[in-house]
């Protein structure tokens, strides 16, 4: 695990320790947009206690499924927020939000306190996107903050920020459904060497705001909990209640989006790639070496792309969405999986056919696309889900590998191999060969990691010239195996990790290594070096004649020298002075 800057985050405890009580603090908040930085919004959302299982035991849950359904109110009504976060992570440790905290106007509880409510996170058909459902009593609701929690071992993690009143407030009524769509939180990444220890607790300047559309949120309450939602159905649903904030919101939520996080590269040709990112945003190079930003109409993250043969282009992304254009520029069309339950996390040609992998827990469908836009599958094969993660932007270990040889798709799961063959429409086990981190490189080699038990779960690199059929075994280049590119004559390159081990314990390398090797990763030497937390090697899109590295905050580096040397290709990191200053407080600005 790569350290990477996050927001301020709990030294690791026992478990076993009694946690004391939560303490939900809202003292004096503020209104101005000159408040949304770490140190004021903390102000509105104090959360001090290490976490029960399943959460603070004195904030109750108002889940369907949570720990005190028993206690819901029968008079309630249901209500759904989604929270996009742009960033690749929260912390190392905590990948993304599991709780929206909301606070009953006007109401205290027992101890004097403002009464609050948990929304527990829903994860179906999503990767970064979380959307939270919950049943409250009638009454109106402010957006207090949000959560997150974790276990690891013996472990408990908890990150907590609080929302400046201008998030908005809301109305709940009876059988009714309050559908408040998208809130937006942006963390403003501080210099990721200013703490040089690994996990050492960190503070990030954040903006959190609502972004004022029409998202609905009933398809997917309804499917999830259909028996509630049925009760909901026949009235027109309730939404954030009105104010002054709107064209304010609506200037930092488009900001915002201008600088959409990318994820997932995929070539197309020497003279393009394109980059799936958040918030329905596509990015694509041409060869003049100039990017443009697509913004399609959804706020679920992209997660898949490609060009057709015919010059048109397709998107996929959460809850089953693909999207596809004539023309980069033209309008967006919807064509969505069966399953709105799965993410559509790989899009793909072969003879001549439009192919897609649905993805959910535990499951991968393979769809065929039809002259009208429908999509009819044509095979599934089940795939290994680690504990407490589903996020398949994440975790290249969920993620779908695929190789395209002619006809053929060859699929490889963590723990087995597939081919497809797109003449007959067929999907047939291979072998158990698991693999990970496949990548087809441009110049047409293949390099993955094979399954290993004792390593992590990744075993050494290989690569294979024939499309995946047959490897030829490579040994691991750096302290911890980074990802390999491999040239056309060969020669395998790494970036080395950017954490090491000393007499301190884990520590941030300032300026890890750029490695290659002459016989196959047995000896290696150092050739240039790359700034801390740029370590992903990007096989997909890379050429021997230009290389592209990934950086943690969304980034890209470019080498034209075989990796010797390295410089800024494209940035939409969101830093502070990119966005209106009306919108950002005293840590923020500096």
């Amino acid at each position: 695990m790569h350290a990477r800057p996050g927001l301020p985050i709990s030294a690791p405890q026992d478990f076993a320790a009694r946690p004391e009580p939560c303490k939900f603090n809202t003292g004096p908040t503020n209104r101005g947009y000159n408040v949304l930085s770490m140190q004021s919004a903390r102000c509105a959302l104090i959360l001090t206690c290490l976490l029960l299982l399943h959460g603070c035991a004195s904030i109750p849950s108002a889940g369907i499924d949570g720990p005190d359904k028993d206690k819901l109110p029968a008079n309630g009504g249901l209500v759904a927020v989604q929270v996009v976060t742009n960033s690749a992570h929260l912390t190392d440790v905590l990948v993304n939000w599991t709780e929206v905290i909301v606070v009953k106007e006007g109401s205290v509880g027992k101890n004097g306190e403002p009464e609050l409510f948990s929304l527990p996170a829903l994860d179906d058909g999503l990767t970064s996107t979380r959307v939270f459902v919950g049943v409250l009593a009638p009454g109106r609701y402010r957006f207090g903050g949000l959560f997150s929690y974790a276990r690891s071992d013996d472990r408990t993690y908890m990150l907590s920020a609080g929302a400046p009143r201008t998030v908005g407030t809301f109305d709940v009524q009876t059988d009714r459904l309050t559908n408040l769509g998208t809130v937006l939180f942006q963390p403003f990444h501080p210099d990721p060497l200013a703490n040089t220890a690994v996990l050492a607790p960190t503070e990030t300047p954040y903006a959190m705001s609502r972004i004022d559309d029409s998202q609905s949120l009933a398809e997917f309450v309804a499917a999830k909990y259909p028996k509630q939602f049925e009760r909901t159905k026949a009235v027109e649903a309730l939404g954030w209640l009105a104010d002054k904030e709107t064209d304010a919101r609506s200037h930092l939520a488009k900001a915002i989006h201008g600088f959409a996080f990318m994820e997932k590269p995929r070539y197309v040709s020497k003279e393009e790639i394109l980059y799936t990112a958040r918030l329905g945003s596509l990015y694509r190079r041409s060869a003049s070496g100039q990017w443009t930003i697509g913004h399609l109409p959804t706020n679920l993250a992209l997660i898949s792309a490609t060009k057709l043969s015919d010059g048109s282009y397709v998107a996929g992304g959460e809850r089953g969405t693909v999207w596809h254009a004539d023309s980069f520029d033209a309008p967006w069309q919807p064509a969505a999986l069966p399953y709105a339950g799965q993410s559509t996390a790989w899009l793909g040609e072969a003879d001549g056919k439009l192919f897609a992998i649905g993805m959910d827990n535990g499951k991968a469908r393979l769809y065929q696309r039809s002259a009208d836009w429908t999509w009819a599958p044509v095979g599934e094969y089940g795939t290994k889900v680690k504990e407490g993660t589903r996020e398949l932007a994440y975790d290249y270990d969920l993620a779908p590998r695929v190789v395209i040889r002619g006809k053929e798709l060859l699929v490889y799961d963590d723990h087995s191999r597939y081919r497809f063959d797109a003449g007959t429409a067929k999907l047939s086990k291979i072998d158990d060969q698991g693999s990970f981190l496949v990548q087809q490189q441009p110049n047409g080699i293949v390099v993955s990691n094979a399954d290993s038990f004792w390593f992590g779960g990744v075993g050494a690199p290989q690569i294979s010239r024939d499309g995946g059929m047959t490897w030829e075994p490579y040994h691991r280049l750096g302290k911890w195996g980074g990802a390999l590119y491999v040239f056309a004559d060969g020669t395998p390159m790494a970036i080395d990790s950017d954490i090491g081990f000393g007499w301190k314990g884990w520590e941030k390398e300032a300026h890890p290594s750029v490695l290659i090797s002459s016989d196959k990763g047995k000896t290696q030497r150092a050739i240039g070096q790359v700034a801390f937390g740029c370590n992903r090697i990007e096989g997909q899109i890379s050429t021997d004649e230009l290389l592209y590295l990934y950086c943690f905050d969304g980034s890209l580096l470019k080498s034209t020298d075989r990796g010797r040397s390295w410089v800024p290709e494209y940035s939409r990191a969101v830093r502070a002075d990119r966005l209106p200053a009306e919108f950002l407080g005293p840590k923020a600005k500096k």
